[in-house]
């Protein structure tokens, strides 16, 4: 998908599982002081600044949203803004991931993102 008001208006099953998730194991998450937190897939925000964020811990340092589609994070820089919250182009399946975001995040989240990439085996592989 690469509308995001599309995206935002037809995303009531993602949004629906992914609260069924947090719901379930985020209380499971063994969080740190001052934590950085990166949400892979962040596509047009909403998911992960209504729902993901509020459930983070008040002393989180940041949330970085990362997604490959340019007019998604557009999307998100116009409709949410906080100063603990930055948005990044990233390519998941890159061969390498960039030196600055190596060990920067203690937790990783993702929800509804394989599925959108094409090169699943490359995903995989360790590129550190």
């Amino acid at each position: 998908m690469v509308e995001p008001r599309l995206y935002a208006k037809y995303s009531d099953l993602q949004r629906t599982d992914n609260l069924f998730v947090l719901d379930k194991y985020l209380r499971l998450v063994k969080w740190k002081d001052d934590a950085s937190v990166l949400d892979v897939g962040f596509g047009d925000g909403i998911f992960a600044m209504e729902n993901l964020k509020p459930h983070l811990p008040d002393n989180f340092r940041k949330l970085v949203g990362c997604d490959i589609n340019p007019d998604m994070l557009k999307f998100a820089k116009e409709n949410y803004t906080d100063p603990k919250v930055d948005f990044l182009k990233l390519d998941i399946s890159a061969e390498e991931t960039p030196v600055e975001l190596e060990g920067e995040f203690d937790h990783i989240f993702s929800f509804y993102t394989l599925h959108w990439v094409t090169k699943q085996r490359q995903t995989y592989q360790p590129n550190i």
